[in-house]
């Protein structure tokens, strides 16, 4: 089956994955959301879905917000959490490929499989098989009927 693997070990957490940081970055909507769907350690259910949720219902209050004139929702917490997102996600795809993919590497892929006809086929596909052919048969409403 294909499994996820096991999220990586508790000490390479970043700063921005401690408890403390998250907690701090629940104010500001995008970073923590962000934050929770890429992260190897929070994969459940809930907090995926938790996050999920106010990534919508924050894009819709910004929403509301500009369409009512005042845009103030965005400017004191969208923006700053659209920064600390961007911050956030750059020093983290330099930190997954530096510290968290070597731990992690990819499954090897399946070797070549050579057919009964000797061409070679992609390690994705798989060979199909020779079709049979039958001899079909008549419906009996042609034939001539029986006297």
């Amino acid at each position: 089956m294909n499994q996820e693997p096991a999220p990586p070990p508790q000490e390479l957490r970043p700063w921005y994955y401690q408890n403390l940081f998250l907690i701090a970055a629940f104010v500001l909507p995008p970073s923590w959301s962000v934050l929770i769907l890429r992260s190897p350690w929070h994969n459940g259910i809930l907090s995926g879905g938790l996050a999920w949720a106010c990534l919508i219902v924050g894009a819709f209050v910004a929403f509301k917000s500009v369409q009512d004139g005042s845009g103030s929702v965005v400017i004191v917490f969208i923006v700053p959490g659209l920064a600390l997102t961007l911050a956030t996600q750059a020093h983290w795809a330099g930190y997954k490929k530096q510290f968290i993919d070597p731990l992690n590497p990819p499954a090897p892929a399946p070797p070549a499989v050579v057919p009964t006809n000797g061409d070679p086929v992609e390690p994705g596909e798989m060979p199909r098989p020779a079709r049979r052919y039958r001899s079909r048969r008549r419906s009996r409403s042609s034939r001539s009927p029986r006297r």
